[in-house]
């Protein structure tokens, strides 16, 4: 693609794409329409089960962009497969059912090239496509800022999407590409690799990206996240030198998750009008969250656990 002097730098966009033929003409349009014209753009199938719909999708994209398929492996194996079949200086990700706002690739490469530096530069995101979070900045939703550290990465203080993430290639050569053995979390693993290794990140509050929830969305399965969370922090602990601050952190954020999943079974169990379960689970989460409403809760469930079922119902139906 054409570019001026002070576009020097080469992107490579890496779109891993399945079960999104509904969503990838938005995702490839938002990338076109950058304001920064020095990219490139990889879009790896991922043995998606709507290959045929998708590819119809892509016919008028295809002089523009790079195609190629595989088995699926999940999102990291994706993205490791778009990695190697390019070669931009940057690696930005875009799932293919997010949108770039225009100025993302401006800002970011900007960032990037003030400081060569640094690893990984970041901007929020908007929600958008669920009701109940449609309008918000991720940044509001995961409570995130303050200065990146292994230890603030791995307690969730400070969060980044992948969407709206741009990584220099010599760290990913580095550290390595996304772990292939995990299907989610992949991208939090790679943070703290990176973060472990003396990686520097610089994120921004401005909002360049458009991230969507649905219920296909890999983040719509909280316990299963809860999980791979747990496998991520296991292997910190197994395959990285951690000093005692590192350590702790880690094993402060397996408690946490450990507190989530004892939550979700909770709510779970209470739907199932075992209120037993549902007191126990919601008590053993709160003896971590420490919530003065999960204790009203738990007491509730003692004594009206009926009422509770059909608060938590009512709520739920909002």
């Amino acid at each position: 693609m054409a570019h001026t002097p002070a576009e020097d730098t080469l992107v490579s966009v890496v779109i891993p794409a399945y079960n999104v033929a509904g969503f990838i003409a938005q995702a490839l349009d938002s990338v076109l329409a950058q304001t920064y014209r020095n990219f490139e753009i990889v879009v790896v199938n991922d043995g998606s089960p709507d290959t045929p719909a998708l590819e119809a999708a892509l016919a008028p994209y295809r002089d523009r962009i790079a195609y190629i398929t595989q088995e699926n492996g999940g999102p990291g194996v994706a993205r490791n497969a778009g990695i190697e079949c390019t070669s931009g200086e940057l690696v930005a990700f875009l799932d293919a059912d997010d949108v770039w706002l225009p100025d993302n690739l401006a800002v970011q490469v900007a960032r990037a090239n003030a400081d060569p530096g640094l690893a990984v530069v970041h901007a929020d995101a908007r929600v958008i496509g669920d009701p109940t979070t449609s309008g918000m900045t991720l940044r509001q939703l995961n409570r995130s800022g303050g200065r990146a550290s292994f230890a603030a990465i791995v307690s969730e203080s400070y969060t980044l999407t992948t969407s709206c993430t741009v990584v220099r290639r010599a760290w990913l050569d580095r550290v390595g590409r996304f772990d292939p053995a995990l299907r989610r979390s992949e991208d939090f693993d790679l943070w703290l690799r990176i973060a472990h290794a003396g990686g520097r990140f610089e994120g921004t509050t401005r909002v360049l990206t458009h991230y969507r929830r649905h219920a296909q969305s890999t983040s719509a399965d909280l316990w299963a996240m809860a999980d791979a969370v747990l496998r991520v922090l296991d292997k910190c602990e197994r395959t990285l030198q951690l000093n005692e601050t590192e350590r702790a952190a880690v094993h402060a954020a397996r408690r946490r998750q450990e507190a989530e999943k004892h939550f979700i079974e909770g709510k779970r169990a209470l739907m199932q009008r075992d209120y037993r379960q549902a007191r126990r689970s919601i008590r053993e989460a709160n003896a971590v969250i420490n919530s003065r409403k999960l204790s009203l809760v738990t007491y509730g469930l003692l004594v009206t656990p009926r009422l509770m079922l059909w608060l938590y119902d009512k709520g739920a139906r909002r």
